[in-house]
């Protein structure tokens, strides 16, 4: 069994891969130009227990865009 901590992992590499599909580098966008993305809060809906071997999707949905945060 997955237990709830571990999906934040899932979480944040989903948040990752989310920002890299946008074009942004995290590690371009910290040594070029001193840009972190930092979380501030999470939310996580769990629909289903996960089991070993089972393949997740993870999907990531910006709700609003500010003009530094997303």
């Amino acid at each position: 069994m997955v237990y709830y901590a571990k999906y934040l992992k899932f979480m944040e590499r989903a948040r990752a891969e989310g920002l890299r599909s946008l074009g942004l580098e995290q590690d371009q966008l910290i040594n070029e130009f001193g840009v972190l993305f930092a979380v501030r809060s999470v939310a996580l809906d769990y629909l289903a227990p996960a089991r070993f071997n089972d393949a997740l999707q993870v999907s990531v949905t910006p709700l609003k865009k500010g003009r530094a945060s997303l």
